[in-house]
């Protein structure tokens, strides 16, 4: 038993430790052609949260335009990549795995960006991505936190409720039990009078008889 535990702990620490973020160049399709691409796979992030991410990262470089789900940022800025101004091509996509991935593209003009030709604008992009690409991560994360804690707030509100409820339950049983045990008092009490009552009704009886031998010795 605890070799399987111990297996299922260690494919669980796998399983986790699997999801990172990861970074590759393979050409992909862009409006502007076939390119190399920046292919970044994003864990936990859904294709909707990445995209909103994305809006974002984007506007370090430039003003980002999108159409028929593709980003483009025309005379971007960025230092840490390339002292000259550079086109940023994007989109959100789902791998064949179903998960999904991030593509980028950059004209630096008149060649597009790779790590052979490129490497020090590229380790700089690559950075930038990698960074990115946690920090999405980390936020999709935060989400699924949020929501697992408002289930659990959910659920504290509704022990709360049956606490409350079963407290209620509870004191009406004490209080049923206390009137019961003054009913039974009382019923004690009613016998006992009864009991006097067929007493002093048996004497009140033979009185009467008494006084009706009376009327005989009348005759």
């Amino acid at each position: 038993m605890k070799s399987i535990l111990f297996l299922v702990s260690v494919l669980m620490s796998m399983s986790v430790w699997s999801q990172q973020v990861s970074l590759i160049q393979e050409n992909q399709t862009f409006t502007v052609g076939n390119k190399n691409a920046y292919v970044l796979s994003i864990p936990y992030a859904s294709k909707i949260q990445i995209e909103e991410e994305l809006k974002k990262y984007l506007k370090d470089f430039g003003k980002a335009k999108s159409s028929k789900g593709e980003y483009t940022v025309l005379l971007g800025k960025d230092k840490s990549i390339s002292d000259k101004a550079f086109d940023i091509y994007a989109r959100v996509m789902t791998a064949k795995d179903g998960s999904p991935i991030a593509v980028f593209a950059v004209d630096l003009g008149g060649a597009f960006m790779n790590s052979r030709e490129h490497p020090n604008q590229s380790q700089g992009f690559e950075q930038s991505l990698l960074k990115f690409g946690k920090e999405c991560a980390s936020k999709a994360i935060d989400k699924e936190v949020e929501t697992e804690k408002g289930a659990l707030k959910a659920l504290e509100k509704e022990q709360k409720s049956l606490e409350k409820e079963l407290g209620s339950f509870e004191k009406d049983i004490e209080n049923y039990n206390k009137r019961i045990k003054e009913a039974e008092k009382k019923i004690s009490e009613i016998k006992a009078i009864q009991n006097k009552k067929k007493d002093a009704f048996k004497a009140q009886e033979s009185k009467i008889e008494s006084i009706e031998k009376k009327r005989k010795t009348l005759n």
